[in-house]
């Protein structure tokens, strides 16, 4: 729908380790899982930022700033 829509590409990110029992009743997260894939999605963030940076001259294109 992103992609349709806003005509974005979407990136999904999961992170859990293989006895999280996603929605589950006794569903759990293991904090330095947690605390690591905010980390990841900091460093996800910076490198598409550098990227689209990069190519904020193409045509057509509208860049987002997020500060």
């Amino acid at each position: 729908m992103f992609q349709g829509d806003l005509g974005i590409p979407t990136v999904l990110m999961g992170f859990a380790l293989p006895d999280a029992r996603i929605h589950a009743p006794n569903e759990r997260l293991h904090l330095p899982t947690f605390f690591r894939s905010v980390q990841t999605c900091q460093a996800f963030l910076d490198a598409i930022g550098t990227t689209v940076a990069s190519h904020s001259e193409l045509p057509g294109r509208q860049i987002l700033a997020v500060r």
